[in-house]
């Protein structure tokens, strides 16, 4: 593999990210109609072909795979690229164990992102198939998924035991990588993650032992400290948060205990993990710049869809700003 090549290859196309100029001209569109005439200027441009505004769906879930697609010609890692994509598998887990117990056709709501096709995880899930082209390492996870779900097959515990699953894998494939960067990325992921159950579970009025059993191990915070930290007023919370984020970080912390929307928990969640994201930038070359790029499209999807969402909905110029995510 040539992680300089690809650095290259990603440099160049870095500098067609979605910016913060065009994401503004959107949100100021008068219309929804003006907003999608924007990204014609972006780096999905080439998937506008016939998608009519209404579709704009389609063109990002294009350019997503069509992004999975150029990393696949990189040569990466595949360890690399089954990190990246994992999340994909794990949501088609989820919703194939929801579709096996609900008994509801969602199907549609698949993702084709994952390492893993769709058809055969369905299989695997669906049919009890032995015979499947899945990788062995998802087989032992889906099988072990089995028996715990065939106790409790309510949506809400299939998907905490499977994002459970899913960080201890990322963690396996991490360790494979031997990159700190990486590793450390994925510790941040279960930081906010565990803060943003933290949060809804105190809303709730749920107890202690309801938020621990809905942890998730392996952050740079432990997880017995949250649980020891739940019963705390908002201030000795905030003092205990800032051991473990940087100075320039902790506005978002205090910014959802002043303001505890939900939306707005979601945003500053995304851009604690963002600023991680963007150290890449001052790495020459490495996975680091692949894990980068791939987030930096991802982050510039939701943000794409947010305005979008808003504009067909009506929603202020002012109120979309707010709510988008800040970019890579």
């Amino acid at each position: 593999m040539s992680y300089p090549f690809a650095a290259g290859k990603i440099r160049v196309l870095e500098k067609r990210l979605l910016d913060a100029n065009e994401i503004e001209r959107m949100a100021d569109a008068p219309d929804a109609g003006a907003a999608f005439k924007v990204l014609s200027d972006t780096d999905i441009a080439d998937n506008l072909t016939d998608v009519r505004m209404e579709e704009y769906g389609k063109a990002l879930d294009s350019d997503l795979v069509q992004t999975k697609k150029f990393l696949g010609t990189l040569a990466l890692e595949p360890n690399l690229l089954r990190l990246l994509y994992l999340k994909y598998d794990f949501h088609n887990i989820k919703l194939l164990f929801k579709i096996k117990y609900g008994k509801q056709d969602m199907k549609d709501k698949a993702s084709p992102l994952g390492n893993e096709k769709f058809e055969e995880l369905s299989k695997l899930i669906l049919e009890n198939a032995e015979e499947v082209a899945v990788s062995p390492a998802l087989v032992e996870v889906v099988n072990e998924l089995k028996k715990e779900i065939k106790k409790n097959p309510r949506p809400s515990f299939i998907d905490r035991v499977s994002d459970t699953r899913y960080f201890e894998e990322l963690k396996k494939i991490a360790k494979k990588l031997k990159n700190q960067f990486i590793a450390d990325y994925i510790k941040w992921q279960i930081d906010i993650v565990n803060l943003r159950t933290l949060l809804r579970i105190k809303r709730m009025g749920k107890d202690n032992d309801y938020l621990k059993i809905n942890l998730i191990d392996g952050g740079r915070i432990p997880a017995d400290e949250l649980v020891l930290q739940y019963g705390t007023d908002n201030e000795k919370f905030i003092e205990f948060l800032k051991e473990y984020f940087p100075p320039s970080q902790e506005k978002y912390i205090e910014d959802y205990i002043k303001h505890p929307d939900l939306w707005r928990l979601e945003r500053d969640l995304e851009n604690l993990e963002l600023n991680y994201i963007k150290k890449a930038k001052y790495i020459t070359y490495g996975p680091e710049l692949v894990l980068a790029y791939h987030y930096a499209k991802e982050n510039t999807t939701k943000n794409i869809r947010l305005i979008m969402t808003g504009k067909l909905n009506e929603v202020s110029g002012e109120e979309i700003k707010e709510r988008v995510r800040e970019i890579y």
